[in-house]
């Protein structure tokens, strides 16, 4: 997992995964030309989140950020899109959806964000409204947690 961050306003993210333990046909529906993509390496997969505000009017308390989105790789492991859901939230800030580009599968749960969610959220400067708006399609979906061993 890679971070970048500059004072003119670019975030960048950067993911890679062993390709035989994701599936990026799961993640194409994702992709946004110059914001989200997916690139492959040798026996990897790479996801590029990239935003560009050119403002660059907000200010990036850049320590901890890394530690507090790491656990979105194994949400993205594990088949939760969520992020790469708020993420295509965040490429419509940048004007960079057009008509023609169909809507990707609205994952389950958005009602329920992670605390790395919501970091992820702060860090993109996502607006809620449109996440509360994706929410009211978005199924729920209880998650059971695996008895602790005895």
């Amino acid at each position: 997992m890679m971070l970048y961050v500059t004072n003119w306003g670019t975030k960048q993210l950067l993911f890679r995964f062993p390709r035989e333990l994701i599936d990026s046909k799961n993640l194409d529906p994702y992709c946004v030309p110059d914001i989200i993509s997916l690139s492959t390496h040798n026996q990897y997969i790479i996801l590029d989140i990239r935003l560009d505000n050119e403002e660059g009017d907000s200010w990036i308390e850049e320590e901890g950020t890394l530690s507090r989105l790491l656990p979105i790789r194994n949400d993205l492991l594990n088949g939760d899109y969520r992020s790469l859901y708020l993420a295509w939230i965040a490429s419509i800030n940048q004007n960079e959806i057009n008509d023609a580009q169909i809507e990707p599968p609205v994952p389950a749960n958005l009602k329920q964000l992670s605390s790395s969610l919501k970091h992820f959220i702060a860090f993109l400067q996502i607006d809620y409204d449109l996440i509360e708006a994706a929410s009211c399609i978005s199924k729920e979906i209880e998650t059971t947690l695996p008895e602790p061993e005895k």
